[in-house]
């Protein structure tokens, strides 16, 4: 697991020494759609132009993988996050939008330790 997270640390420095760089046409900050916070709020990946996204695919139901993914997350920010939190957005997408309501996804982030400030949980749409 340490391996993961010292590759995570590589690809967030690598990412932040090419900020001036154009960003490509095929990037995903170039995806049109449309997400939903765990505020109600709609966002979409443009948002967050220029900044280091740290992500991972979860479902708040799950009982098996998505947990340690939910803690490896968490780790993460606690270590990562402190360094420029301006710089770097932490995102738990939802694979599961019907179950996964914005009053879901809120109780999650508070049941796991999350600061909803810092973390954003979207329902995929």
């Amino acid at each position: 697991m340490k391996s993961i997270l010292y590759i995570l640390l590589a690809m967030t420095v690598l990412s932040c020494s090419k900020k001036n760089e154009e960003i490509s046409s095929d990037s995903i900050y170039n995806v049109s759609s449309k997400w939903q916070k765990q505020d109600g709020n709609a966002i979409t990946f443009s948002d967050f132009k220029g900044k280091v996204i740290v992500t991972a695919m979860i479902f708040t139901s799950c009982k098996t993988a998505c947990p340690r993914l939910t803690a490896e997350m968490r780790a993460i920010s606690e270590k990562v996050g402190k360094t420029n939190p301006e710089d770097i957005s932490f995102l738990l997408i939802s694979i599961d939008p019907e179950t996964d309501t914005p009053e879901v996804m809120k109780a999650y982030l508070a049941v796991n330790r999350f600061d909803d400030k810092k973390v954003d949980l979207h329902p995929k749409q």
